[in-house]
């Protein structure tokens, strides 16, 4: 019962968001973090194998997510359609399930749309890649959902495949929100083991 209520509220705030007009480029990537955050919590069955919500994995199945696979990546992808239904066929084209062809994509002006940003500060809605150190054809994803104030190194990330939660116990990973602070190039302060590669922007 609880998540069928959770999945109608999930659904319900969706519609309401996705009826508001795009006009305004700082509201539409103030609205992808928001509607990210519909998700915090949604936990994983097994590793890689399925999702508590059922609602949820019908949403990351359509957004190309297949079982066994990793999933970080396309629960952004899932955000970024959800949250601009009028460039989904754009999304579409330059998200992939790997962390590291995704921002290649942009990178190498697969969309007009978007663009990899490297310096200054990142903005709520941005897409945030990692990079592994040990393996640079691998990744982690994530979407910027907070910033801080005198500090353009500092920001909170909302991630699919992650569990960070401080307490958690659950069996697999989760949609969580993570705080993280380094800069482009560099290790930050969360994952030691991965560099940040830089940030995907909506123009």
């Amino acid at each position: 019962m609880i998540n069928k209520t959770r999945n109608i509220i999930i659904i319900g705030s969706i519609v309401v968001l996705s009826l508001v007009g795009l006009s305004f480029i700082n509201y539409r990537k103030r609205r992808i973090a928001t509607i990210s955050k519909l998700f915090e919590g949604i936990e994983e069955v097994g590793s890689n194998q399925g999702f508590a919500s059922e609602t949820f994995q019908k949403m990351m199945s359509d957004a190309g997510w297949k079982n066994g696979e990793e999933w970080c990546s396309y629960f952004a992808k899932l955000v970024y359609i959800k949250a601009l239904p009028s460039l989904e066929s754009d999304i579409r084209n330059w998200f992939s399930g790997s962390s590291q062809m995704t921002y290649n994509n942009v990178a190498n002006g697969k969309t007009s749309k978007f663009e990899i940003v490297e310096d200054g500060k990142p903005m709520k809605g941005d897409v945030v890649i990692w990079q592994n150190k040990s393996n640079t054809g691998t990744g982690h994803v994530g979407i910027v959902v907070k910033t801080y104030l005198g500090n353009p190194n500092k920001f909170d990330a909302i991630e699919g495949n992650t569990n960070y939660q401080p307490g958690f116990s659950g069996q697999g990973q989760l949609v969580d929100i993570v705080p993280h602070e380094g800069k482009v190039g560099e290790s930050d302060s969360v994952y030691s083991s991965k560099i940040l590669r830089g940030f995907i922007r909506l123009k």
